[in-house]
C-alpha cells in the first residue's frame, strides 16, 4: 500500500507542475530574491526559508522537526542555501541555534509552526535580508517564493494572490501550496521594499492524487513575532529583540526539545476564520 501511494504521488507530480499557478523563475528573476533559499534538513528533506537578518533565518517549525525521534533536529544538521538553483547557491549557512516561539504546540494546526534559525556565521553582505512586515491584513496582496517537492531544484513564484481570512496569527490565503512548499514566505511590497508577511505552514482542502490546495500561513508581522517569541525575546538585562542580528541574542531551544507536530506536509481542514 505504501508503494502504491508513493507511486501515485510520483505520477501526479508532472501534471501538478504543468498546471500549477506557481511559475518557475528564470536566472534573472531569481537573482532579485537572494534572501530566499532552500533549507536542507538532516540530509533527508528540504523546505523553503528566508533570511530576515544577516544571521537569522525564518521557516516553518515543522520543517526542523524529526518525526522519527519526536524532537527538533540539531541545528548543525540544518543547511541554508540562499539562491539555490540546480545545485548552485550564493552561500552556505549552517545552523547554530534554534529559537522557538513561546506558545503551546497542539497536535494539529498551531500558530507555533514558525521558528528562527541562528546561523553560525552571518551571510555575505551581498545577500540582503527581507525583514518582517510591520502589519498584515485580510485582503493584502502577496507573492509566494518556494521550492515545492514538484520543483525542488528551482525557485517558483506565484504573484498577486491574497490573504482571504485571518484567525489570530493564522492566515488563510488563495495562494497555491503543495508538499515541500512549507516555510515559504508570503511577501508583500511596501514603499521600503519587500517584507515577509507570513510563512506557509500547511495545505488546506487538498485532495489526492494532486496534493494541491490553498496555503495556510503563520503571520510574521512584527507584532506577531514579538508575541510569539516573548519568552525568548531578549536575554536578561537586554532590551533587544530576536530580530536583532547580533550574536548575544536569545536563549535557544535544545535540539532534544520535544514537540507535537503530527501534521507536517499533510492536507488539513480549518474552520473559524473571519
Amino acid at each position: 500500500m505504501l508503494l502504491r501511494v508513493l507511486f501515485l504521488c510520483l505520477l501526479a507530480l508532472p501534471a501538478l507542475a504543468e498546471n500549477s499557478q506557481r511559475h518557475l523563475m528564470t536566472d534573472t528573476e531569481q537573482a532579485e530574491w537572494p534572501a530566499v533559499g532552500r533549507l536542507n534538513v538532516g540530509g533527508q528533506g528540504h523546505c523553503t526559508a528566508t533570511l530576515i537578518a544577516p544571521d537569522l533565518v525564518l521557516t516553518a517549525a515543522h520543517c526542523v522537526y524529526n518525526r522519527r525521534t519526536a524532537a527538533m533536529w540539531r541545528p548543525e544538521r540544518l543547511h541554508f542555501l540562499p539562491g539555490y538553483r540546480k545545485g548552485d547557491y550564493l552561500a552556505h549557512g549552517i545552523g547554530a541555534a534554534l529559537i522557538a516561539p513561546d506558545c503551546e504546540v497542539t497536535e494539529h494546526i498551531s500558530e507555533c509552526d514558525i521558528i528562527l534559525i541562528r546561523l553560525a556565521e552571518p551571510m555575505p553582505a551581498t545577500i540582503e535580508p527581507v525583514p518582517p512586515a510591520l502589519s498584515v491584513h485580510v485582503g493584502d496582496r502577496v507573492d509566494t517564493l518556494s521550492y515545492g517537492r514538484d520543483r525542488s531544484q528551482l525557485l517558483s513564484r506565484q504573484s498577486d494572490c491574497r490573504i482571504t481570512k485571518r484567525r489570530d496569527m493564522l492566515l488563510l490565503t488563495d495562494c497555491e501550496a503543495t508538499p515541500g512548499v512549507s516555510g515559504a514566505p508570503l511577501v508583500i511590497t511596501s514603499p521600503h521594499g519587500p517584507k515577509v508577511a507570513g510563512v506557509i505552514s500547511a495545505v488546506i482542502d487538498a485532495a489526492p492524487p494532486a496534493i494541491r490546495g490553498d496555503a495556510l500561513a503563520v503571520s510574521t508581522d512584527q507584532v506577531t513575532l514579538e508575541r510569539l517569541f516573548q519568552e525568548n525575546r531578549v536575554p536578561r538585562g537586554s532590551s533587544r529583540s530576536p530580530l536583532d542580528s547580533r550574536k548575544s541574542l536569545p536563549k535557544s531551544v535544545s535540539s532534544g526539545r520535544r514537540f507535537g507536530f503530527r501534521y507536517a506536509n499533510r492536507p488539513v481542514q480549518m474552520e473559524g476564520f473571519t
